[in-house]
């Protein structure tokens, strides 16, 4: 390091000072990548939840045709084009989600595989409209263990922010189990199960308190949280406002007809309105699914963009650093050679006076001793000089002025 030049010294100074804008420069890209990804990874489960949710209502829409003697050729043909579509994004996410048999079975649902999914429907569909209740009832149950699978696996139940949060808690949680909900009570209702009056009661608070209040609470607070994550979504308000507003009333319509259904009122109209209430709740769904991919999106970009901000910004701090830095060499060390260069000729100059000056004394009083100090300690001033000159070069320019600098200490000493 004693070799080293002055330049050299001041680049080292400028490295050493950059080190931490680089490590710190690191840990933020990777905080904003780890986000980046994570938000992605909650767009691939929302990808995977729309066909999902298409073939859960294809299949109780199936059922209910079952249940009133309706033709089921259109809808057969509905759940297959949406299982067709879930295996498209199974291919695509199914590794990332974790639909896999290791995935699966780690959790103890090795049977949501998408070849046991439709080994189940081909029973059903195989029946023509004729399927028994208990193969919808495990088809549904495990479509929605399928959707709270990929709710757990896309990290959307551990999502951060407030209005993609309660969105994601409509999608994943609520409106899947009011849907549950629903169908099971059009069933047993249908078919006449004993203690289903009895039930309606309990089953009309349940649809008001853990359904109803919960998606509408939900989806009014991810409206209202909206502008204080990555700005106003244009689209949020207007999308879900009046689908919130057809799914209340459809809501509120059964659960009335439910009470009736516990006095003994229920009849074709409690059936009418159970259908209709189902169906506004996979309307929701499919616009609360659809807002929350905006929101998520909104966040990849806003994060993408504060990468780009933050690794433009610590370039241009990292060139200015470095600017200065050379300014400040130059500043030092442009200096330092001119003082190198007068003294150099100086130093010979005076070295070549002395010399002289002792030649001629020697000749002229070679016995005047005072006159042979005063020469001799001319001389060592002048050695003193040359040393000085001689190391000044080793200072500024370092090891590589070494030889330079012995050469010509080398030939004013000769001199």
């Amino acid at each position: 390091m004693t070799k080293s030049s002055v330049r050299s010294k001041i680049v080292l100074i400028a490295v050493s000072f950059s080190l931490p804008i680089g490590v710190l420069l690191y840990l933020t890209v990777a905080n904003i990548n780890g986000r980046i990804s994570f938000a992605t990874k909650e767009l691939a489960g929302t990808a995977y939840l729309r066909p999902l949710a298409d073939v859960l209502e294809a299949v109780q829409e199936h059922e209910l045709a079952v249940m009133t003697g309706s033709d089921c050729g259109a809808i057969t043909n509905r759940v297959n084009a949406a299982l067709h579509a879930l295996k498209v994004q199974n291919a695509k996410y199914g590794s990332l989600l974790e639909f896999t048999v290791e995935g699966l079975a780690k959790r103890d649902r090795a049977h949501l595989t998408i070849p046991l999914l439709e080994a189940q429907w081909e029973g059903i569909g195989a029946g023509k409209c004729a399927a028994e209740p208990v193969k919808y009832a495990k088809l549904n149950g495990d479509l929605r263990a399928m959707i709270g699978h990929a709710g757990d696996t896309s990290n959307l139940i551990l999502d951060p922010d407030l209005d993609s949060y309660y969105l994601m808690d409509a999608v994943v949680v609520a409106l899947p189990q009011t849907q549950s909900r629903h169908w099971k009570m059009l069933r047993e209702s249908s078919q006449g199960i004993d203690g289903w009056r009895k039930r309606a009661g309990m089953d009309a608070a349940m649809l008001k308190e853990c359904d109803l209040d919960r998606v509408d609470a939900g989806v009014t607070t991810a409206i209202k949280e909206d502008a204080g994550f990555y700005g106003t979504s244009p689209s949020l308000q207007l999308v879900l406002t009046p689908a919130l507003a057809a799914y209340k009333a459809s809501a509120e319509s059964f659960i009335a007809m439910t009470e009736k259904a516990s006095d003994g009122e229920a009849g074709a109209q409690f059936q009418a309105a159970g259908v209709s209430a189902m169906r506004a709740s996979f309307a929701i769904w499919r616009s609360a699914a659809a807002e929350l991919d905006v929101l998520l999106k909104a966040r990849v970009e806003y994060d993408t963009s504060y990468r780009f901000w933050a690794l433009a910004l610590a370039g241009l701090a990292l060139s200015a650093a470095c600017g200065l830095s050379w300014y400040f060499m130059l500043s030092i060390v442009v200096p330092l050679d001119g003082l190198m260069r007068s003294l150099g000729p100086g130093a010979t100059l005076l070295s070549e006076c002395v010399g002289r000056i002792a030649e001629s004394n020697k000749r002229q009083a070679s016995g005047d001793v005072e006159a042979e100090i005063i020469c001799e300690e001319l001389n060592a001033h002048a050695d003193d000089m040359r040393k000085a000159v001689y190391q000044l070069p080793l200072h500024v320019n370092g090891a590589e002025a070494e030889v330079k600098g012995i050469g010509s200490a080398a030939e004013i000493h000769h001199a």
